[in-house]
């Protein structure tokens, strides 16, 4: 699976790229599972392609991405959580 994410927009920069960590998780049916570390480019865009485990059931599963400054703050500033919602439909199809 291909994850991709424009930058900011011009309204903000790293001083140098970050690492994201990228965890997979499915509601209650599997314990979260870290899959990638990614590095974003210093105006937040990444692109990579990560393997969601083989063993995963069926169903609606989630991405979360954590390494942002924006992560974690305190009452006086705003935090941002950033994740994505996927549908597991079954195995992949063999490559060949």
């Amino acid at each position: 699976m291909t994850l991709s994410s424009v930058g900011f927009g011009g309204c903000d920069t790293y001083p140098d790229p970050v690492d994201y960590l990228v965890v997979f998780g499915t509601a209650g049916r599997q314990p979260p599972t870290p899959l990638a570390t990614i590095t974003a480019a210093t105006d937040g865009s990444f692109s990579a392609v990560v393997t969601i485990p083989a063993e995963t059931t069926p169903g609606e599963g989630y991405l979360n991405f954590s390494g942002s400054r924006w992560d974690e703050c305190d009452d006086t500033s705003s935090c941002v959580g950033y994740s994505a919602t996927i549908l597991i439909t079954g195995p992949a199809a063999p490559a060949g």
